[in-house]
């Protein structure tokens, strides 16, 4: 009986006990975006943040200004924070963080970035979930150029709203920093949406190629384009194509890219094959420009399969000649359905990727021509 009431009593004791360090909601800022920008004196970084203004939040706001941009110098992420305290009313929490925002200086620097990667995913606190972006123009002119952005949003933070690419487009991909740490695990390269600011607005395309945690080189917003159709992340997309004098327009609803070794011997040969379905957009048509048969449709298949393999293909040479990068995953693919093959060239992989044949193949189904012929 003593036994059960000290357990009792234990148990008691522990749901009473309060949270001795609770800090209420009210009294924390979390920012939602922080950008790298190097320094280049006595601290490493110039670190900026940007937060919402909760006063200018609600029915009845009792401020004009919905979001605050902050910087200091610091050696890391955390030393800002430090840093800031005598600057800001409340401590900054990252656990909403919801982009992290680095330069061309940073990227260039292997050590920096696996010192910035490193102590968000060691902290306990900071969102893994936060979304990767590379700021062209400096990371604090474009969280600055948050603040003038006349069309676009700025509670939820701008960055972060279009970063989540409720749009669908396919001229940037978003990358968050759990999925960059993957990526670079699993083939060595990742690729960094751009950012920057001109005419009011924050622009994101393109995207900077990073390889053994340093930058290997960009990629224009098309070829970001054909590398995302060729790694499954295109929902929807627009192609067009000239065709017979006249332009077509179509809508792509479906998209799947199928990887296959075609040969193992010396030469090692890849071929992707992209298939795609979707409808005309639109077509401007004059004499002879009309659908009317079957062979008319595919016609118009094998013109916007000429086109899409064109693109596609320049695009896979840049990264595997040019840039030498395995962002489309070729080595992850050997490794999983050609394992036998993979262990024989894994450890020289780096010499033998930009060697192979990498094959384009694209497959074009127009399902639906519209209401007219």
């Amino acid at each position: 009986m003593r036994k059960i009431l000290l357990v009792f009593i234990i148990l008691i004791s522990i749901l009473l006990t309060a949270c001795w360090d609770m800090v209420e909601i009210n009294n924390r800022i979390y920012p939602y975006s922080v950008g790298f920008d190097m320094d280049g004196k006595e601290e490493k970084y110039n670190i900026t943040y940007s937060y919402p203004n909760i006063n200018a939040l609600g029915k009845n706001p009792t401020s004009q200004e919905k979001a605050f941009v902050v910087s200091t110098k610091a050696d890391n992420l955390f030393h800002a924070m430090h840093h800031l305290s005598t600057r800001i009313s409340y401590p900054l929490d990252l656990k909403h963080l919801k982009v992290i925002i680095l330069t061309e200086e940073v990227i260039k620097d292997d050590k920096l970035v696996k010192e910035i990667v490193d102590g968000v995913i060691r902290d306990f606190i900071a969102n893994k979930n936060a979304q990767l972006l590379v700021a062209t123009d400096g990371a604090e002119k474009l969280l600055q150029g948050t603040l003038k952005a006349k069309e676009q949003e700025i509670v939820g933070g701008t960055i972060y709203n279009l970063l989540l690419n409720n749009q669908g487009s396919s001229f940037f991909t978003p990358i968050t920093m759990g999925n960059f740490v993957e990526d670079i695990d699993m083939s060595g390269s990742a690729i960094i949406p751009l950012g920057y600011f001109m005419d009011d607005a924050i622009h994101i395309e393109g995207g900077a190629v990073i390889k053994e945690n340093k930058l290997a080189g960009y990629l224009t917003p098309k070829e970001n384009r054909a590398i995302a159709y060729l790694n499954n992340k295109v929902k929807s997309d627009g192609v067009n194509v000239d065709y017979d004098g006249t332009k077509l327009s179509l809508m792509i609803s479906e998209s799947k890219t199928k990887k296959k070794l075609i040969s193992r011997d010396e030469n090692i040969k890849i071929q992707l094959n992209l298939q795609m379905e979707g409808h005309i957009h639109s077509f401007i048509h004059g004499p002879g420009g009309h659908i009317h048969t079957l062979e008319d449709n595919q016609k118009l298949e094998r013109a916007a399969e000429k086109v899409a393999e064109k693109e596609l293909q320049a695009a896979v040479d840049k990264v595997q000649k040019d840039l030498k990068s395995d962002v489309l995953f070729i080595g992850s693919y050997l490794d999983k359905f050609h394992h036998k093959l993979w262990k024989d060239i894994e450890k020289d992989w780096d010499e033998i990727y930009p060697e192979i044949d990498i094959d384009v193949k694209v497959d074009v189904k127009i399902r639906r021509r519209g209401l007219i012929k």
